[in-house]
């Protein structure tokens, strides 16, 4: 089993990178954790399955059915743009 190792100053680099800053007892409690972590990704990896997997839950969307279909007023879409450059169209800023 591949296995991998959570020192301090990989953990030292995840703190400055996230901007915080860890006491030497943090790091030591941290390091243990991130290790058991990481012990149950590389389980997980190590896992072979003969069969297909399956998602535990429905995919569709049950609240609508997509179909196709066709706008009735697409173009006139364009028309209520009071900026226009060539193909493209430009609509007033919503965010302050």
């Amino acid at each position: 089993m591949v296995w991998y190792f959570m020192d301090k100053e990989i953990l030292q680099r995840v703190a400055s990178t996230a901007r915080i800053q860890l006491t030497e007892a943090e790091i030591e409690e941290l390091s243990k954790d991130m290790d058991d972590i990481l012990k149950h990704f590389a389980e997980i990896k190590n896992i072979r399955t003969e069969e297909e997997m399956y998602y535990v839950y429905d995919t569709e969307n049950p609240l609508r059915k997509d179909a196709k279909g066709h706008a009735e007023n697409a173009f006139g879409i364009k028309d209520q743009f009071t900026k226009k450059e060539g193909k493209h169209l430009s609509a007033p800023k919503s965010i302050k």
